[in-house]
């Protein structure tokens, strides 16, 4: 009735982001190691990040980072932590 599940890891990126108001994007990829995990290129997604939120309104941010590679979770948040996480898989 259990089966085994195998170990997922996922890696977890945040960039703030000053406009109108402080928010948080944070990224959460899928990896298959920890190995992997620990060898994660966190500053080109930084730069992916910053790419999206300076050229698409906050509504689009969303949308647009789940279409990156291995995206498992994006999640904004304002500064005390409130926000909307999106899932890839639910759309």
């Amino acid at each position: 009735m259990f089966g085994r599940k195998n170990p997922q890891y996922e890696t977890l990126t945040e960039v703030t982001c000053n406009g109108e108001a402080t928010l948080k994007v944070r990224i959460w990829c899928a990896v298959k190691t920890l190995d992997e995990a620990a060898k994660f290129d966190h500053r080109r997604l930084k730069a992916h990040i910053r790419a999206v939120t300076d050229n698409y309104s906050v509504e689009k941010w969303q949308g647009v980072l789940m279409r990156l590679p291995n995206v498992a979770c994006v999640a904004i948040v304002n500064a005390d932590g409130d926000g909307v996480s999106s899932y890839p898989d639910w759309h």
